[in-house]
């Protein structure tokens, strides 16, 4: 279905949206730089897991204001079923964006280390035994407790930004600017959203609390963001982008172990590299998308 042919709210209900969702993203931000909150302190995941729904939120208040039906009006930007089998693509993205961002290290002469090794020096005997396993067997099980992850709970807590990034601004802004257009657009929003959580708290860059990690993860939101549109588009529902977003998150734990010494600006899962094979990615997915949905506008 081309999504410019249903009822979509206006720039009204766009603007809506942006100010229900960045404002209660942002006092939860200063909130929790006011009473200097940690990560340390299960109170700073409990708000950060509420902060990912601010943009479901701000879905709702545009549907409440609008006078429509919430449960219909979700499924109308995507909160359904869609094509099941998406959801393999779904989970092997975040893998690609792994394995093609340690083979462009290799070949960089980035360092590049072994997770499950970083992972039993920074925790020494504290695995009860479990260091004498097998490192491969060991990584092994970790990549796929992150796919389980990852299409789970992890999903589910993603649910709460897809159904607003690539659910109710893809339906705004598809029939406007098309798609790869509107996933740069909604990359952007992303990434913003994002801006006093990095400059405030230290998120992702706890070394770079500036603007330049803030312009670094908005590009490297852009790149996510339009893999992630294509899944949102190919498989007609917002849980194909979550299961991504959440197996990318349960992911960058070993990303980040894989590398330790390099600057998070520079390596997985945050950095330039991280921009690159996430680019390659997007490539591969946009592909998949002209192929598969050939009717939808590409820009």
């Amino acid at each position: 279905m081309d999504l410019g042919s249903r009822h979509i709210p206006g720039l009204r209900g766009l603007a809506l949206y942006l100010l229900a969702t960045f404002v209660s993203a942002y006092l939860l931000d200063i909130f929790t730089y006011t009473f200097g909150i940690s990560e340390q302190n299960i109170l700073y995941t409990i708000l950060l897991t509420v902060r990912m729904y601010t943009p479901f939120l701000g879905v709702v208040t545009v549907g409440i204001l609008s006078k429509q039906k919430i449960s219909s009006y979700l499924q109308s930007i995507g909160l359904k079923l869609g094509m099941l089998k998406i959801i393999f693509p779904s989970i092997l993205a975040p893998y690609l964006i792994y394995g093609i961002g340690v083979i462009l290290a290799v070949a960089s002469g980035i360092p590049v280390e072994n997770p499950v090794s970083i992972l039993l020096i920074k925790l020494g005997g504290a695995l009860g035994g479990l260091e004498r396993a097998s490192p491969t067997l060991l990584l092994t099980i970790m990549l796929v407790a992150a796919g389980i992850g990852g299409m789970t709970i992890n999903a589910l807590t993603a649910l709460g930004e897809e159904i607003g990034w690539r659910g109710f601004l893809i339906d705004i802004l598809y029939s406007r600017f098309g798609v790869i257009p509107s996933a740069v657009i909604i990359g952007v929003i992303w990434g913003l959203w994002h801006a006093p959580l990095i400059i405030l708290l230290g998120y992702n860059y706890p070394m770079h609390r500036d603007i330049t990690a803030v312009f670094v993860f908005t590009i490297l939101c852009i790149s996510w963001s339009i893999t992630l549109v294509a899944l949102r588009l190919i498989g007609g529902s917002v849980i194909y982008p979550s299961v991504m977003h959440g197996t990318l998150n349960a992911l960058s734990s070993l990303m980040l172990l894989s590398f330790y010494e390099v600057d998070r600006l520079v390596g997985l899962p945050l950095g330039i590299l991280s921009i690159s094979s996430s680019t390659i990615v997007a490539l591969i997915y946009i592909a998949l998308l002209w192929k598969t949905k050939p009717y939808y506008k590409l820009i």
